[in-house]
């Protein structure tokens, strides 16, 4: 996906049909940008591999400013998922208990578990859906949201 992305907006750049918005440059930099906005929560172990690759051919294919929305409305929906997956386990109280504690400055007490294996545990539950939010998911809807909103 990105290296077509690349080599499509190489292409219609060189031939200059100029009819197209994204330039091979803006589409080296949307590729750049969704490599580097996930980047982060990929080494913490938040995503999977398979996110940031997919966020990185999106701005191959869509340049910067449109991959930004499309981050933008994902996340959006990330959060809402995430509101509805605490009210329906039962836990939105002990979620919000753990954010005021951190915006005053305590600890959260870490599980026993190994942190390494945590994601790995998680989604081999049977409930799975309500505790992993699918980001890949969300990043299809962010496309949705850009392609309603450009009509």
């Amino acid at each position: 996906m990105v290296v077509l992305g690349l080599l499509y907006h190489a292409m219609i750049t060189c031939l200059s049909y100029g009819n197209e918005s994204i330039s091979f440059l803006d589409s080296v930099v949307g590729a750049m940008f969704g490599f580097g906005i996930l980047l982060a929560l990929y080494l913490q172990g938040g995503i999977g591999g398979g996110d940031v690759k997919l966020m990185t051919g999106i701005g191959a294919w869509l340049g910067i400013k449109k991959t930004f929305m499309v981050f933008t409305a994902a996340s959006i929906m990330t959060g809402v998922y995430a509101i509805v997956a605490l009210i329906a386990t039962g836990r939105l109280i002990n979620a919000l208990f753990n954010v005021y504690r951190l915006c005053i400055g305590c600890e959260i007490t870490p599980k026993q578990d190994d942190d390494c294996d945590r994601l790995e545990k998680e989604i081999a539950r049977s409930d799975r859906y309500l505790r992993v939010i699918p980001f890949a998911a969300m990043i299809a809807l962010g496309i949705v949201y850009l392609f309603i909103m450009s009509r």
